[in-house]
């Protein structure tokens, strides 16, 4: 018999009474496998979603950044732009962007499959994929930000993950 290891307790102050995640993390026994499960999926939802001013730039191409281009798209740029990142949900990773450069909101126009610049502010979903960097996605869809390539001033692009690191993103502080 296979004797399963004791879960990690998820440390978190408790807001108030009303917090969900603290509810069902404060009723789950550590003894119960189905509750270990539930805590290691609790844990690994609960990232911190990055949140103030940001330079986003590409993990296949570092040296590429998100910038605003001349017909409202957004491309990979040696500079990029200041990117202000607001959390909406940060259990859930969802976030506006708001390109403070030019006045604009960053979002996703899924009919030509390109992230766009929109007056309104856009709900954008960051998922977590490891060593710092991010997915980035309309919510609850599986079509992510993908830069093809590292010519300076290619769109990004709205498809499908690829199984490459042209999919993931790292927010680079600003002060």
């Amino acid at each position: 018999m296979r004797t399963l290891p004791k879960a990690k307790r998820v440390v978190a102050s408790r807001p108030n009474s009303d917090w969900p995640i603290w509810n069902l993390l404060s009723s789950v026994s550590t003894n119960n496998p189905l509750s270990i499960s539930i805590q290691q999926n609790l844990q690994s939802t609960m990232s911190d979603t990055p949140s103030g001013r940001f330079k986003i730039a590409n993990v296949a191409y570092p040296y590429r950044y998100v910038s605003m281009s001349d017909n409202k798209q957004f491309v990979g740029q040696d500079d990029g732009n200041m990117i202000q990142v607001d959390v909406i949900d940060n259990v859930k990773g969802l976030v506006t962007l708001y390109d403070g450069s030019v006045g604009v909101y960053i979002g996703v126009d899924l009919q030509k499959n390109r992230v766009v610049a929109y007056d309104d502010p856009q709900v954008l979903q960051l998922s977590a994929a490891g060593n710092g960097s991010y997915l980035i996605h309309p919510q609850d869809q599986d079509k992510v930000w993908v830069l093809d390539n590292d010519v300076i001033g290619t769109a990004i692009s709205v498809e499908p993950a690829p199984g490459s690191n042209k999919k993931y993103w790292t927010f680079e502080m600003l002060e």
